[in-house]
């Protein structure tokens, strides 16, 4: 079974909204860092121009352009992350090493959880929690009600 967690489309004029938007708060911005860097006579204000658009590019390709996908296939769960119409697997998980499934992230696991969705952990998440390598890991991400029912019914099965 699979599962495409896929961000909301804009239409049209929403989307030429936004670009003009987003090219009108870098020339605003722009023309802020200039008169900052001609007030305290900075030289080298161009380079953190530079770092900061690229820092604000990455933000809006992870915030807007990722999409996730969830694969159940015989008895095991992938993950691949999106970027345009690339895939680039992120994890993956055979159902029988997974000894947690929950909302909840377990209280005796002290470790960082891997992130597997684009969405806040407050807009209800599923953790897991594996064993790889004789090692505990855990992990969030956002299936769908049916996909999840069919990774617990799978890991009963086993």
């Amino acid at each position: 079974m699979k599962q495409r967690l896929k961000r909301k489309q804009l239409n049209s004029l929403k989307g030429l909204l936004v670009i003009v938007g987003l090219v009108a708060a870098l020339v605003v911005l722009a023309a802020i860092l200039f008169v900052i860097a001609d007030y305290f006579h900075i030289t080298f204000m161009q380079y953190i121009e530079y770092a900061l658009f690229i820092l604000i590019g990455i933000l809006l390709v992870r915030k807007w352009l990722t999409e996730y996908e969830y694969v159940v296939v015989d008895d095991a769960l992938y993950v691949d992350r999106y970027l345009g119409k690339r895939p680039r697997r992120l994890f993956e998980v055979r159902l029988s090493h997974i000894v947690y499934i929950g909302k909840d992230k377990p209280q005796d696991y002290s470790g960082r959880a891997q992130r597997l969705t684009f969405l806040p952990r407050r807009k209800g998440v599923v953790y897991i929690v594996y064993i790889d390598s004789d090692n505990k890991k855990c992990a969030f991400f956002s299936p769908s009600s049916e996909l999840l029912s069919l990774i617990e019914s799978r890991m009963k099965n086993q």
